[in-house]
């Protein structure tokens, strides 16, 4: 065993070994990546050493990892706290000036590498199979093996986004059964065996192509299995305690299904009455949609929770006012979600304070807004919703981990299981919504806000449109010429009067786009592009311009093939930008005076959306439950 160090500084001791930091002999809770901060500062220091911040993202992260001011900040921030080391005199953590030290000499003492760890429970995965081999050679490594799936191998390729791992249902033991219990039910969800993934929209695309899921004979029998899915779900007869699974579901098929994917539907109290907080969705399927994403971490395959909480962090910044171009804004911070900090100076797991330094930067470079995150004070307590909904999760080493207070749907037209959690806040009057969401993701070196609209829907009118069944209607059916919305539903016209929507046609919000619009030309002059290629965009009716960068990627392939990256990334936002202003920019316009048409896009539910708020309505979580479910 290696021989490793104990380390002794004032009344704390830091076991390298046993990875502990106590006090007094007493265990002082620190998470993994301020532990291994610590012991760097620790294992390089000598009195009054300064370290560049650079070498610690190095060490602590890797070499290719760029980290904002924020997220060392953090992490000295939490050091600190369980240091009790005081920021304006430390006695141990400096920091400023881009370099970071431990100011207290310790005393180093050889240790064995602590106690024998208890007997392994972790048993081998099984070897590839022939069809495994075989998925990853067809689908061009857009399906890659589970062991690729860590941030290192995939956050460089193209498009990388997420880690999400295939659920077979051809594997010895069933990935996915669902148990109900009266109005109690658990997804039981088994990774053993488990041995593909997918990292990008691009594997998402190839699964529904390879599974041909836009042909009637395929399409229709899984349109009926996702209606019986959430009929069993609703409660609905068959009444009496029974179970589903994936294996029964896909009907001898090897249909994968993705794990996981989830996140957050907000109940806001604003102004005496409830309201659903929904993100306009511009990709396929159009509609509103709840806050939910894709796991990042292989940790969030069993922790939902965390990836419920990084999504309500990520997907929805609360301002104080309305965002101005060289406005000044506060940032209100969400703490004491089960727990969990989502203020984004304490940090969590998921990343989150990593995220918002991105958001804030951006914000600050695109728009000119400054988000004061450092003098705001946690304002805005969330509380979740107690659900009798829980996930069950098996990973392939044994460790099991079970977290309750869910909704969840499976939808096998997409291949998806989503587990949203509600939860609930105060909105007060002066605040302001928008969407964090950053594209392609903020593992990229290039990313851009996505700018959708957020909606505060009334929660009254949303219950008055459900039939006596508890059911909104309908989705658009197997007739709908788009595959990816015909489970999709329609809500009649909406009011003004049950709505807000925080996007500001007068002035900011154009303004803020405008402005955008004209630094991107101003960038694309600068890499010596051409401008009429931007303006091609413009021109076009709709919003098919995107496959016009194959023509422009042929020209530059050549003369800027060190900065192709920046100037995808330029046209990619631009893109969105126009595309938006010109096949929704009207629609939210006129939204303001008449309400949402039943005509056009904006009345329109994605399914995780109508099937959590059927779900919440049936069962209570939210306002009251219709009278008697239909047969």
């Amino acid at each position: 065993m290696d021989l490793m160090y104990e380390y002794k500084f004032g009344p704390f001791v830091l076991n390298e070994a046993t990875r502990e930091l106590q006090k007094d002999g007493k265990t002082v809770k620190l998470q993994n990546k301020p532990f291994d901060f610590l012991l760097y500062l620790i294992r390089t220091s000598t009195r009054g050493n300064k370290i560049p911040v650079q070498n610690v993202i190095d060490v602590v992260w890797s070499p290719k990892h760029i980290l904002g001011d924020g997220v060392i900040t953090a992490h000295v921030h939490n050091i600190r706290a369980a240091l009790d080391d005081n920021g304006k005199a430390p006695q141990y953590i400096f920091h400023g000036a881009g370099r970071v030290g431990f100011i207290y000499q310790p005393v180093a003492e050889r240790v064995v590498g602590g106690p024998d760890p208890p007997p392994s429970t972790k048993t081998d995965p099984p070897p590839p199979t022939r069809s495994e081999v075989e998925i990853v050679k067809e689908s061009g490594e857009k399906v890659i093996w589970r062991g690729d799936l860590t941030q290192e191998t995939t956050q460089h390729r193209p498009g990388a986004a997420f880690r999400i791992l295939l659920l077979y249902p051809k594997r010895a033991t069933d990935p996915v059964v669902v148990e109900r219990k009266g109005s109690k039910f658990a997804l039981k969800v088994d990774l053993t065996g488990q041995g593909l993934g997918i990292y990008s929209n691009a594997g998402k695309s190839w699964l529904r192509d390879k599974h041909l899921l836009e042909k009637k004979e395929i399409r229709d029998p899984l349109l009926a299995a996702s209606k019986e899915v959430h009929s069993f779900f609703m409660g609905r007869p068959p009444s009496g305690d029974r179970s589903i699974s994936w294996k029964d579901i896909s009907q001898g098929s090897d249909l994968p299904l993705r794990w996981t994917s989830g996140g957050i539907l907000p109940i806001v109290t604003y102004q005496g009455q409830q309201w659903a907080v929904l993100f306009f969705r511009d990709i396929l399927p159009l509609g509103w949609n709840v806050g939910n994403g894709a796991s990042e971490t292989q940790e969030e395959w069993l922790n939902t929770s965390w990836l419920s909480a990084r999504e309500l962090a990520e997907e929805l910044i609360v301002l104080n006012r309305k965002p101005k171009p060289g406005g000044v804004l506060q940032y209100c911070f969400m703490d004491d979600y089960e727990g969990s900090p989502l203020n984004p100076l304490l940090g969590t797991p998921g990343g989150t304070c990593q995220f918002m330094e991105a958001h804030n930067q951006l914000r600050l470079a695109h728009d000119g807004v400054t988000i004061d995150m450092a003098g705001a004070k946690p304002e805005r307590k969330v509380k979740r919703v107690t659900t009798d909904f829980k996930v069950e999760v098996k990973d392939v080493n044994g460790k099991e981990e079970v977290h309750g207070n869910f909704l969840f749907s499976l939808n096998p037209l997409e291949c998806g299981i989503e587990t949203i959690r509600l939860c609930t806040f105060k909105l007060e009057n002066e605040d302001w919504l928008v969407d964090g969401e950053i594209s392609p993701s903020t593992w990229n070196k290039r990313p851009y806000l996505l700018r959708r609209p957020v909606m505060l829907l009334s929660v009254t009118f949303l219950q008055e449109q459900l039939d006596p069944g508890g059911s909104f209607g309908p989705p658009l059916g197997k007739d709908e010429k788009d595959r990816d919305s015909v489970e999709c539903k329609k809500l009649p016209n909406i009011p003004i009067d049950a709505f807000r929507l925080f996007v500001d046609f007068d002035n900011d919000d154009i303004d803020l786009r405008e402005a955008r619009k004209d630094r991107i030309k101003e960038g694309w002059r600068k890499l010596g592009c051409d401008e009429e290629d931007l303006r091609r965009v413009d021109a076009e009716e709709k919003s098919e311009n995107l496959e016009k960068w194959k023509d422009i990627k042929g020209r530059f392939e050549n003369r800027f093939s060190d900065r192709l990256p920046d100037v995808e990334a330029l046209y990619s936002e631009y893109y969105q930008i126009s595309k938006w202003q010109k096949d929704y920019g009207d629609a939210f316009k006129n939204a303001r005076k008449t309400g949402f048409s039943v005509s056009g896009p904006l009345t329109t539910l994605c399914p995780v959306t109508w099937k959590t708020l059927e779900l919440a309505f049936k069962w209570g979580y939210l306002g009251k439950p219709p009278a008697t479910p239909a047969p």
